[in-house]
C-alpha cells in the first residue's frame, strides 16, 4: 500500500522565462495528499486522506476523495473551486491547458491583476490546500501519466547528447530524469535542463509547468 503524506512534496512547478528555468518545490503546509511513497496509491489510502481533510475543514476535497478515487470530473471541479477561491480575493486564474510533461495536470497561471504578488501569495495558499492540492495530488496519483511525444523525443535527444541513454520506453519526466533523490542528482539536473529548453522551444504560450 502506498501513502499519501499529509505533509510533504507535491511536485515541482518549474517557471520558464525565455531560456532560463526557475523550479519551485511545492509543498503542503496542512493535511492533504502529498509525494508519493511506499507504492502504489489505493483506494484506501484516498479514504484515509479524505478523513484528513474532513478533520482539518476541507470538506469540499474530502467529499471527492471519500469514495477512493477521483476522476476527471471532480478535477476539474477542484480547479472550478480554486479559480472561484481566487476570485473571491480579486485575483484571476487563468483558463487550464493540459501539460504536455504527463497528460494529464492542468498547466494554469494566477493573474494579480496589477496587485501586489506578495499579497496574492498569501491568498492562494488557502485555497489551494482546502481546494486543490488534495484532489489534484490524489489524481495525478492515480492516473497513468504520459509525456507529450515532441517534448519526449525532444528530452531524450537533449539527454542522449549528454551521455544518457535514454529508453524509447520512457514516456515520462520521472523516467527521464531518473531518481530524483539519488546521491548524484547530475542526471535530474541535466533533465531539467533539458524539459525547460524543449517546453520553451516546443511551447512558448505555457509559463509555467508542473512535474510530478
Amino acid at each position: 500500500m502506498g501513502q499519501l503524506l499529509m505533509t510533504g512534496r507535491l511536485g515541482r512547478v518549474t517557471q520558464l522565462v525565455g531560456s532560463a528555468v526557475t523550479t519551485l518545490v511545492l509543498a503542503a503546509c496542512g493535511p492533504g495528499p502529498g509525494a508519493l511513497t511506499g507504492g502504489k496509491i489505493t483506494s484506501e489510502d484516498l479514504k484515509a486522506s479524505a478523513q484528513r481533510e474532513r478533520n482539518e475543514g476541507h470538506l469540499e476535497s474530502a467529499e471527492m476523495l471519500a469514495d477512493g478515487a477521483i476522476d476527471k470530473a471532480e478535477y476539474d471541479k477542484a480547479f472550478s473551486n480554486l479559480s472561484r477561491c481566487m476570485g473571491d480575493g480579486g485575483y484571476r486564474v487563468t483558463d487550464p491547458v493540459v501539460s504536455p510533461v504527463d497528460g494529464l495536470a492542468f498547466a494554469f497561471d494566477y493573474d494579480p491583476q496589477g496587485r501586489d504578488l506578495g499579497a496574492m501569495s498569501d491568498h492562494s495558499l488557502p485555497c489551494e490546500q482546502r481546494y486543490w492540492l488534495p484532489v489534484s495530488a490524489a489524481y495525478m496519483a492515480t492516473h497513468e501519466q504520459k509525456m507529450d511525444e515532441p517534448l519526449r523525443s525532444s528530452m531524450q535527444k537533449c539527454m542522449k547528447a549528454a551521455g544518457y541513454d535514454i529508453s524509447d520506453e520512457a514516456k515520462t519526466f520521472r523516467a527521464i530524469a531518473g531518481d530524483p533523490f539519488a546521491e548524484d542528482s547530475s542526471r535530474d539536473r541535466k533533465a531539467m535542463d533539458c524539459f525547460g529548453e524543449g517546453m520553451t522551444r516546443l511551447y512558448p504560450a505555457i509559463k509555467s509547468a508542473g512535474i510530478w
